[in-house]
């Protein structure tokens, strides 16, 4: 088991306080058979010094480290995908929204590797700052759908005045569908009796976004 001396050191001090050795030791918790707890991480980081080197790690390079399995590669991995997350919260959450590209540009990080076409909206007080990121809907490989209803129905319970909708094309492909527009005409007018305004509808590619606000259609 791993040693009591690094649990009790994350106790009292924070786990901030640990080192990347230890850190590593209290993630893994324990050995096996052949390898001990301390073994497998010495080579784990022998191995990924620059733990920004681990987010490109697949579950089978992981488990090249000895004495790493497949469950606790799997745990590495959440445990960075957790990381990743509260990052991105902590960068968009209160921002002030000044324009399509600050969104755009946030956005195309979070989406980065998603297969699947989601929609997410980012709801604004009177003062641009963004209140809630939230993912509304996640669709098959390349189709979504939200009902405009849920939308306002979450600006109302958020005392929301703005909202910027966007959703991602899996596929790169920068493009604006007639049902983008229709659907994005739509929120406009509801927008317009429900007192919340839509400012942009962006759609975020591979690496790249496309703003309806930017591109004068909307």
């Amino acid at each position: 088991m791993i040693t009591i001396d690094v649990r009790q050191t994350a106790i009292k001090f924070g786990v901030e306080g640990l080192t990347n050795f230890e850190l590593v030791k209290l993630l893994i918790r324990s050995g096996n058979k052949c390898h001990s707890v301390d073994e497998i991480a010495y080579d784990l980081l022998l191995r990924y010094p620059n733990f920004y080197d681990l987010d490109f790690s697949t579950l089978d390079d992981l488990q090249l480290v000895n004495g790493l399995g497949k469950c606790r590669a799997v745990e590495i991995k959440a445990a960075i995908e957790l990381g990743k997350r509260v990052q991105n919260s902590k960068t968009i959450r209160y921002e002030e929204i000044t324009s399509s590209k600050k969104v755009g540009e946030l956005l195309v990080q979070k989406f980065a590797g998603i297969s699947q076409e989601n929609v997410v909206i980012l709801y604004l007080d009177t003062k641009n700052q963004v209140i809630k990121l939230e993912n509304v809907f996640k669709g098959t490989l390349n189709s979504a759908t939200v009902h405009p209803r849920d939308i306002f129905k979450r600006c109302l319970q958020l005392s929301a005045s703005k909202f910027i909708i966007a959703h991602n094309h899996p596929s790169g492909v920068l493009s604006v569908s007639e049902h983008d527009m229709e659907f994005t005409n739509r929120l406009l007018k509801c927008g317009e009796v429900m007192g919340c305004e839509l400012l942009d509808h962006l759609i975020i590619g591979k690496d790249s976004y496309l703003s309806l606000k930017e591109e004068g259609v909307m």
